[in-house]
């Protein structure tokens, strides 16, 4: 698979001893190695299985771990709707108060509104 741990991306051939960004065909060229389908095939699987792990913006997958934003927002988030919809702050703010019962030790939310 291409994608390391690190988060980069790493082309690699079916020679194992063979890998790197930009030097793949230019080893094959300098070894005096042809154009071999099953090399190409290799490479280009791989590829696609980079192509293939990463979260497609228009929904045809999902995602398998947390996504690490990094500190960054998130940003254009519709109002939620349903149940299961994550609500925007709006919809939150002002409307919810966090209360501590001393008798059970635990917190809980008071609403007014929906």
């Amino acid at each position: 698979m291409p994608w390391q741990i690190d988060g980069t991306f790493l082309r690699v051939t079916n020679n194992t001893s063979e890998e790197g960004a930009d030097r793949l065909w230019q080893q094959d060229l300098s070894a005096s190695i042809k154009i071999i389908a099953s090399r190409h095939d290799f490479h280009d699987h791989d590829i696609a299985g980079g192509i293939e792990a990463c979260l497609n913006t228009s929904g045809y997958n999902k995602m398998l771990a947390n996504l690490d934003m990094d500190g960054w927002t998130i940003v254009n988030l519709d109002p939620a709707t349903g149940l299961s919809d994550v609500p925007v702050y709006g919809q939150l703010a002002g409307s919810m108060d966090w209360e501590f019962d001393t008798g059970r030790s635990c917190g809980y939310w008071t609403g007014t509104g929906t």
